[in-house]
């Protein structure tokens, strides 16, 4: 699920603060906020921020993956990029 909502940084004592919706909140199933454990990632090349549930267990991050399916589906060569060497990588 993907959703766009415009919001504003604004001052909050000598920080910066986002204030997020309570409907906004609701579209990511975050119920009752106070001291919830948040991931948030930011893209600085597209400014962009992400918002998730930080306690997700292994299991829910799992719980919709069909192994057999996944295994049908692949090809035998299957190959993982994980794209440019960022330090000491040997090649």
């Amino acid at each position: 699920m993907a959703f766009e909502e415009n919001i504003k940084l604004k001052k909050w004592g000598n920080s910066q603060g986002i204030l997020l919706s309570k409907d906004l909140l609701k579209k990511i199933n975050i119920d009752f906020p106070i001291n919830e454990d948040l991931k948030l990632k930011i893209n600085y090349d597209k400014k962009s921020i992400s918002l998730s549930k930080a306690n997700d267990t292994i299991d829910d991050m799992f719980k919709n993956f069909d192994y057999i399916d996944w295994q049908k589906n692949r090809s035998k060569d299957y190959e993982c990029d994980f794209g440019e060497p960022v330090g000491k990588e040997v090649w």
